[in-house]
């Protein structure tokens, strides 16, 4: 379509106040003046311009500045001529067949005006057009008349012209006043956890609409600080604690607007002679309000660990391995780890310790009372599920089992760490899963044997619940030279014996062999438990030397000791004289024990 402009200047839009008017309704029309005029309403405004929206001649005219506004004038020509610009005005001067429109009416008028006027749909241009004749049409005002005029004129669409003209109606009934309520808002704040929560909004009445100023926290999805909000509205935040700050305040301080009355006061539009046209001005007074509210929130937090050994059994030369896992306990003040601004979490340093375990110390309170730590290490953490290491290089001065025990102190912790930590933390000592065994195995070789007689050695295992299946012993003898215990190759005597399976077995013997007088003193013993027969891990070895692995050669009585210059009888006498202290043979048999430095156990046997 073309469109027919008016051409004027318009005028600038000034405000006007809300005046407390009752509602609309379809079943009572607007107050109207007494009509004593006998003329029927002419047929204009004429046939719409071809650019105007409406029907028949219920049509909507394009305005010098580019709105659409309506007729005013039922009995005026159609504004045909120069049209002036627009002027804001208080009241509608009564003409022929026009009432004088103004007060309360007005607002209702403008109301309608200013929230339908400006659409380019046909049946609601057209039930527009009626809703203006409904307050300024003297021969038929209300309700009642502009269902009259969308009757004659509305060109065979009245049935969505009423419909959208109901529409109207009902709206501004219930919209051009101020709305009822108490002007008030409540704003409630939740934290799920120290830095997480939500705020719901009720507010009253539920046009009112309104901005929240957050402190101390800001909208989640956006990060903003000030969040436009409504009726019904919930605002996801994160709270914005400083770094090393243990408890903080959240405020939402909200500023709210209830939607006004709409002012009395159209835009007015003339053309000389001719029907004047109207504009809703779209002016409210909004009845300001606020609201507040505030809570402090708490980071506090009490990180704890679970950790566990990563190996059963540590080899000769391993390493001991713990893992820990960092967490929060159940009866920690929030719920969450706490992060500093940069969004990390805040640091955790952590000591571990490991100990030697005695025999019934399982999950002590504390660790025992002088129980020197065998190592320490220190470690970090900073969130729920990091995962810590701490490696320890095997003792050697002790072995059997050997546990861990983490801690939290306060005072080894960062600057911006400790005032928002619980209190000091640490796990029991001797927790099953934070026990690890270095294998205890001693050794009951014959203590000493004479040319031809058979001799070897007996590994002892106090841990061989804990071998793999496929755990093997071996046995080397190396030659005593010059009484110092030195096993390497240059004293091996007896090369290692091939590996025997331990098939869970406590005491497993080795080979066995004849004395010969080519042991020279003896030999020491050092037996080898591998994890397999590939032999690449040692799981313990003996020590050279050490009481009970041993097996001293002696010559039989009669016969030159070599390495002494006392000849057989003297060694015959002797030897008799020992018969008869103790009354039997002159073989004693010897108790042997063999001793490690372990806090766990001694194991002591009979050799023969």
């Amino acid at each position: 379509m073309s469109r027919r402009i008016l051409t004027a200047a318009g005028a600038s839009i000034l405000l006007a106040t809300t005046l407390s008017l009752p509602a609309l309704s379809a079943s009572a029309s607007v107050p109207a003046a007494e009509d004593t005029s006998a003329a029927a309403d002419s047929t204009a405004p004429s046939p719409r311009a071809t650019t105007a929206y409406g029907w028949g001649q219920l049509v909507n005219y394009v305005t010098p500045d580019g709105s659409f506004a309506y007729c005013i004038d039922v009995q005026a020509d159609w504004p045909s001529g120069a049209t002036g610009g627009g002027t804001l005005v208080g009241g509608i001067g009564a003409t022929a067949g026009t009432r004088d429109v103004g007060g309360t009416e007005l607002a209702m008028l403008n109301a309608g005006l200013s929230q339908f006027g400006q659409t380019t749909d046909n049946d609601t241009a057209a039930a527009v057009a009626a809703f203006v004749y409904a307050f300024t049409s003297q021969n038929h005002p209300g309700y009642d008349g502009a269902i009259h005029y969308i009757s004659q004129k509305a060109d065979g669409h009245d049935a969505t012209v009423t419909a959208a003209f109901n529409s109207i109606w009902a709206w501004v009934g219930e919209n051009w006043a101020a709305a009822a309520g108490s002007n008030t808002a409540t704003t409630a704040i939740t934290m799920t956890d120290s830095t997480t929560g939500y705020i719901d909004v009720t507010v009253d009445p539920a046009a009112a609409a309104g901005t929240l100023t957050l402190t101390g926290a800001h909208q989640t999805s956006t990060g903003a600080t000030s969040v436009a909000v409504g009726n019904g509205s919930r605002i996801d935040i994160t709270g914005d604690p400083a770094d090393g700050i243990a408890d903080y305040d959240i405020r939402a301080d909200g500023s709210w607007s209830t939607p006004g009355g709409y002012a009395s006061e159209a835009w007015m539009y003339e053309t000389p002679g001719q029907q004047r046209l109207a504009r809703g001005s779209e002016n409210r007074s909004p009845i300001p309000f606020t609201s507040e509210a505030s809570t402090t929130a708490s980071t506090v937090f009490q990180p704890i660990v679970t950790s566990e050994m990563q190996q059963t059994l540590v080899p000769v030369g391993g390493t001991i391995i713990d893992h820990a896992t960092c967490d929060l306990s159940p009866d920690s003040t929030s719920t969450a780890w706490r992060r500093n601004q940069d969004g990390d979490g805040v640091e955790v340093t952590w000591d571990v310790a490991i100990y030697a375990k005695l025999p019934g110390e399982d999950s002590l309170p504390k660790v025992p009372e002088g129980r020197a730590a065998l190592g320490t290490a220190t470690a970090t953490c900073d969130g729920v599920g990091d995962v810590m290491e701490a490696s320890f290089p095997r003792p050697e001065e002790v072995d059997g089992p050997i546990t861990a025990v983490w801690s939290l102190d306060l005072e080894k912790q960062p600057a911006t760490t400790k005032p928002v930590l619980q209190g000091p933390w640490h796990d029991a000592f001797g927790l099953p899963d934070e026990t690890t065994v270095i294998p205890r195995v001693t050794t009951k070789a014959v203590p000493s044997v004479m040319e031809g007689e058979q001799y070897g050695d007996t590994a002892h295992h106090e841990d061989v619940a804990l071998y793999p299946d496929t755990a093997v012993q071996t046995f080397t003898a190396y030659r005593i030279t010059d009484g110092q215990p030195v096993c390497d190759a240059t004293t091996e005597y007896l090369p290692e014996s091939a590996p025997i399976l331990v098939n869970g077995r406590t005491d497993v013997p080795g080979p066995t062999f004849t004395a010969t007088r080519d042991m020279g003193t003896g030999v020491n013993w050092l037996e080898r438990t591998y994890a397999d027969d590939t032999k690449q891990v040692l799981l313990s070895e003996g020590v050279c030397g050490q009481e009970g692995e041993q097996t001293l050669f002696l010559d039989r009585p009669g016969q030159k000791l070599a390495s002494t210059g006392y000849d057989g009888a003297t060694l015959a006498a002797g030897a008799a004289a020992a018969t008869m202290l103790l009354g039997a043979s002159p073989f004693v048999v010897r108790r042997v024990m063999r001793r490690r430095a372990s806090l766990t156990d001694s194991s002591e046997g009979l050799a023969g």
